[in-house]
């Protein structure tokens, strides 16, 4: 969603695309959503989302995203569990980005390094495209208990 001149602009389209949409643009993005998995109406299951274009989107909005401005993403740990984690590894590295720490250790084997590997290459581009300044990010997770497998919201609004 686009505010400009009190006006409100929404764009419908595909996240893998996402940096062309806001690169001519003249304010900064207030709020940026994603619903990932499958193609809405398809009846293709194995079109859908994948892990480096939907970080890769969020790397883009979160970068291009004003103070006060969120990003809300709804993953499907059953549809796609590799890019569910990798979501919510990024949302925790967001939360991190103006302390001290770094990621912690999720699991291990060969797609968990994997999926490591994207999303400090991610952290590091929103750092460096963020001129020295430090962002600061209140992420929260919103999920059902005891349904491990159910959708998760994720919400990350820029606070500094």
């Amino acid at each position: 969603i686009l505010e400009n001149n009190n006006s409100i602009q929404v764009l419908q389209a595909s996240h893998a695309s996402l940096l062309p949409q806001i690169a001519s643009l003249s304010s900064p993005l207030a709020l940026v959503c994603w619903n990932l998995g499958y193609l809405p109406r398809s009846d293709d299951k194995l079109l859908r989302t994948e892990v480096r274009s939907t970080i890769s989107s969020i790397v883009d909005a979160a970068i291009s995203i004003r103070i006060g401005g969120m990003l809300s993403v709804m993953t499907y740990p059953k549809t796609n569990a590799d890019e569910d984690s990798a979501v919510r590894l990024l949302f925790v590295e967001l939360s991190l980005l103006s302390s001290t720490n770094r990621l912690s250790d999720g699991g291990s084997g060969d797609d968990s390094l994997k999926i490591k590997e994207i999303v400090t290459d991610a952290i590091d581009r929103i750092k460096d495209n963020n001129n020295g300044r430090k962002q600061s990010w209140r992420v929260m997770e919103h999920k059902p208990l005891g349904r491990p497998l159910s959708p998760i919201l994720l919400t990350a609004t820029r606070i500094k």
